[in-house]
């Protein structure tokens, strides 16, 4: 199973690039923010500013624990939790939920 899923990643995942124990590697993924009940409302001002509160979902091949680092498009998120998702016996991929880091990248 898990070698049709890497197909399916491999050919309409979208670009990204991972941070773990502090080396860079480029990989692929599917990203997509996560729904909230209070959708309309984000984010929150803080003494800093504005706050975005979104989260978004990764599925992927690849390992994300908490404190890993993903780019993309222009955006950079930390990973707040990640497990691994099972089919059977063999692992079919990864699954985090990430938060958008403060800063985008310069």
């Amino acid at each position: 199973m898990n070698h049709i899923w890497f197909d399916i990643l491999r050919r309409f995942g979208q670009p990204v690039r991972l941070r773990r124990d502090g080396l860079w590697s480029d990989s692929s993924a599917f990203l997509q923010p996560l729904r909230d009940r209070r959708e309309a409302l984000p984010g929150c001002v803080s003494e800093l500013g504005w706050t975005d509160a979104r989260r978004w979902l990764y599925l992927g091949r690849d390992v994300l624990r908490e404190d890993a680092v993903l780019e993309w498009n222009g955006l950079r998120f930390r990973a707040v939790s990640g497990r691994a998702v099972f089919f059977g016996k063999d692992l079919c991929y990864w699954r985090a939920v990430l938060e958008p880091e403060r800063e985008a990248l310069a």
